[in-house]
């Protein structure tokens, strides 16, 4: 059953709105840059199908799933790195106490 790329233009569109919501997790922005991944990958796979069929029912929701995982991809790498830098602060002032 070939559905022209449907399915795949609804999973980067749920994949772009999980990122969204979970790149502000802090450490878990990581499982948000891994959703935005998959949902940038499946978002450009349903383009070109539906260019290739010449089917544009579901382009829109394709294009809102792409935005929204790089939104997400953008806003959680940024989290994860501030996160990062945090944690790194943190135990060099722990180990500055120490001594």
């Amino acid at each position: 059953m070939n559905d022209n790329g449907k399915g795949k233009a609804t999973a980067s569109l749920v994949l772009g709105i999980i990122s969204l919501v979970i790149c502000w997790l802090g450490m878990g922005a990581l499982a948000a840059i891994i959703t935005g991944i998959f949902g940038i990958v499946l978002s450009v796979q349903a383009n070109k199908e539906m260019a290739a069929a010449g089917v544009y029912d579901n382009k829109a929701m394709a294009t809102i799933g792409l935005v929204l995982s790089i939104i997400g991809l953008v806003i959680g790498g940024v989290v994860f790195v501030a996160c990062g830098l945090v944690v790194g602060a943190v135990s060099c002032i722990g180990c500055a106490a120490v001594m």
